[in-house]
């Protein structure tokens, strides 16, 4: 764990280095740190990760960190190169949405924005119209916009306190249309 704490973690994003070290000092070291590399087993994580009291997104990460520390280990000969066997351990609930999408009605939509105070609405509106997630809304510069082609270019997030120049995901960085906000009267 020491090698992914020293030359891994710091590569990755702030909030991702936030998150792998709470996972790593709260439930990895815990559990595993008597353990030697080579007896660490699908079924023992398995066992473990279903024991955890979190969601399927949370064991996934948990799940994925292990994975990553043993690819390491591989790299880093403290075992031999070979399938990992974290591939064998799947997390149920992970693929499939929990809860049902709500549909609103663009009447009911109005209604929110109407409901909420100053700077909320506006929020709401913006992500509602546009589709944007709220990380994303609140990292929002005026230069993002372009009025004479009517388009928003999403280049950074906010989350865990911090901007992050870049969004979370290669499909995240995109240009929306923003006539759709011209004709919008609360």
């Amino acid at each position: 764990m020491t090698g992914y704490i020293a030359e891994e973690l710091p590569k990755l994003k702030h909030s991702t280095q936030n998150t792998n070290k709470s996972l790593l000092n709260l439930h990895v070291r815990p559990k595993w740190s008597e353990y030697r590399i080579p007896n660490v087993t699908a079924g023992e994580v398995k066992k473990w990760i279903d024991g955890l009291s979190f969601g399927a997104v949370s064991k996934v990460r948990a799940r994925n960190l292990i994975s990553r520390l043993l690819d390491l280990a591989m790299l880093w000969e403290y075992i031999p190169v070979g399938r990992n066997p974290m591939e064998l351990v799947e997390i149920k609930g992970s693929s499939k949405r929990e809860k049902s999408i709500t549909i609103i009605t663009p009447k009911e939509f109005k209604a929110v924005v109407n409901a909420l105070p100053e700077p909320y609405n506006l929020m709401v509106l913006v992500c509602g119209a546009l589709g944007l997630r709220v990380s994303e809304m609140l990292a929002l510069k005026w230069s993002d916009f372009d009025f004479k082609n009517r388009t928003l270019e999403i280049q950074r997030v906010f989350t865990h306190n911090e901007i992050q120049e870049s969004p979370k995901t290669d499909s995240s960085g995109y240009r929306y249309d923003v006539c759709i906000l011209r004709g919008y009267a609360p």
